[in-house]
């Protein structure tokens, strides 16, 4: 465990009965890296290990003693044959720094984004394959079905979220939630993105910190292949992320729920412009 821990940048927690004291550690760490690019010399797919070596320059005799935990190497494998698609958060949105950060989080295998506490329930629904794309699901051109249908339902932590004095006695909140489809070598197949804008009375914010902040989604999912969900919490109000990735052949065989035909919306929230 110790070896597996160094080589690929991770660390082991070994004789030890304290999960709580393990775990807290490892969210802890997990929350704060460097994304460093690196483009290999010679680039020909050999197949081999090739080496890794970061080395580290103190400026203060405090970061002497620091430690780098990183990957040591990497395969040179022969890369697919369709190149890996450039992932974009919102063909709509620019690229702020706000739009930068949601993006990363929402990239497939990247780190969980912390910020925001929130449960997800992700359960199939609807009839076994279905031929077209749920309403409002936005997929690239070469996305292909059948499809089969999933619900996503939140509870946001709402500690997590700002909630702004507008007026006397009511507070704002703007949050957005996102959910992105995967297949397994990365290649971004449907997303969906709503949100939700309201100003609410201090009797309904203590509503919401005893039930958590609830919203519902529909996403299409590739009824083939092996596929993934990056579901994303975003408070446009602090720009604090949570995020989460749910393989598909984790919930497929939940219990279905069925939808009813109409969902009235709560006559306080708001879609927010995209």
């Amino acid at each position: 465990m110790l070896q597996m821990a160094h080589d690929t940048g991770g660390q082991a927690f070994t004789n030890t009965n304290g999960l709580a004291e393990a775990v807290s550690k490892a969210i802890d760490q997990g929350s704060t890296y460097y994304t460093i690019a690196y483009t290999p010399t010679e680039a020909a797919p050999d197949g081999r290990f090739h080496k890794l070596q970061l080395s580290l320059t103190p400026t203060t005799p405090s970061a002497s003693g620091a430690q780098l935990d990183y990957r040591r190497g990497y395969f040179a494998d022969t890369p697919p044959h369709e190149p890996r698609k450039q992932l974009t958060a919102s063909p709509k949105a620019p690229l702020t720094p706000q739009r930068q950060a949601i993006r990363s989080a929402l990239l497939r295998g990247a780190p969980e984004a912390t910020q925001i506490l929130f449960k997800v329930l992700a359960v199939p629904s609807g009839p076994p394959t279905e031929t077209t794309l749920t309403e409002g699901n936005v997929a690239p051109p070469a996305t292909k079905g059948p499809f089969r249908t999933y619900t996503v339902n939140y509870a946001v932590s709402p500690q997590d979220i700002r909630f702004e004095l507008a007026t006397p006695g009511h507070y704002s909140a703007a949050v957005e939630f996102l959910v992105f489809v995967y297949d397994s070598n990365g290649n971004l197949l449907n997303t969906q993105q709503n949100g939700i804008r309201a100003t609410l009375e201090t009797s309904a914010i203590q509503s919401i910190t005893r039930t958590g902040l609830q919203f519902h989604q529909v996403i299409s999912v590739p009824a083939k292949g092996e596929n993934f969900l990056r579901i994303a919490v975003h408070d446009l109000q602090s720009d604090h992320i949570g995020s989460v990735e749910v393989p598909i052949a984790a919930v497929r065989n939940l219990p279905l729920v069925e939808l009813p035909s109409t969902r009235p919306a709560p006559p306080t929230l708001n879609n927010l412009p995209q």
